[in-house]
């Protein structure tokens, strides 16, 4: 689940990388629910591990990229041309919930 505050920052981030620099209602709202759909599904690939999409974090990045294609309707499209990095991304959450799961052991 995303926070109001998180939300709020996200979409000026999404907005800026989709060059949106004018107001607009609409637009604000279907790219928040993009937003919200991407982080739910970055999310559940993380494995249980706390996003915070920071600036510089790859859940950011795969996020901007989430909603550019969702915003174009290709969202198909992303699975396949992201597939690597999604798969990158999914094993490094993996690795660090191990990591925290064998600190949390010793």
């Amino acid at each position: 689940m995303i926070s109001g505050e998180l939300l709020g920052n996200l979409l000026s981030v999404v907005r800026q990388h989709l060059g949106y620099t004018w107001p607009d209602a609409e637009i604000d709202q279907k790219l928040g629910e993009y937003i919200k759909d991407g982080v739910a599904y970055l999310e559940r690939i993380a494995g249980g591990n706390a996003l915070t999409f920071d600036e510089g974090t790859g859940e950011r990045r795969l996020l901007k990229d989430y909603v550019f294609y969702a915003n174009s309707l290709q969202l198909d499209t992303f699975y396949v041309n992201y597939l690597h990095d999604l798969n990158s991304f999914q094993l490094e959450q993996e690795r660090i919930a191990y990591e925290r799961t064998k600190e949390s052991t010793e």
